[in-house]
């Protein structure tokens, strides 16, 4: 990571996968509030970096950059039991998601994303009905639909798209039984 920040100061990328390397510490068993900090400053950096800005000329990699920061932020957030500080960072990154769907087949990081919001959309309004209205204004979830994308995002050849696609799915799989 401290070749990274020194190699790519302002770079968004190397900002993510470091705030994803403490993700999993926070997650394996190292959750101080250390590399907690260390997290947030990630996000937040990457975030600064990209601008957050709502547009509509954004790149493939800068819609997922985004996406994905704002996601990383919502997880925490929902670990935490903080559902709806996580509610709120999903609702920072909507307009993003709008933007990448149908584009799934020419950018394959998009069926990870995709696939997230379309399963989860829908087994949050199937668990917690008190939360449906919130998703009155946003795009329609398809249960369906978002295991296909996760499973196809599994069996990628990129190996950190197949690894957090497999994640997602044990983890759907072990909460549905």
């Amino acid at each position: 990571i401290q070749k990274l920040d020194n190699s790519h100061p302002n770079d968004y990328l190397p900002m993510l996968l470091s705030a994803n390397y403490y993700w999993w510490l926070i997650i394996s068993g190292h959750d101080t509030p250390e590399t907690r900090e260390k997290y947030y400053n990630y996000l937040n950096n990457s975030l600064a970096v990209l601008g957050s800005e709502k547009k509509s000329d954004y790149s493939n990699d800068s819609l997922y950059a985004l996406i994905t920061t704002f996601a990383y932020k919502a997880r925490i957030h929902s670990m935490n039991n903080q559902y709806f500080s996580a509610l709120t960072q999903l609702n920072n990154c909507i307009d993003f998601i709008k933007q990448s769907f149908g584009k799934e087949q020419e950018y394959e990081l998009f069926l990870l994303t995709s696939g997230l919001y379309y399963y989860y959309t829908e087994a949050v309004k199937k668990n917690y009905p008190f939360l449906i209205p919130y998703f009155i204004f946003l795009p329609e979830g398809n249960i369906t639909t978002g295991i296909a994308f996760l499973e196809k995002a599994s069996a990628s050849g990129n190996p950190l798209l197949s690894t957090e696609a497999t994640y997602f799915l044990m983890k759907i799989y072990l909460e549905e039984e």
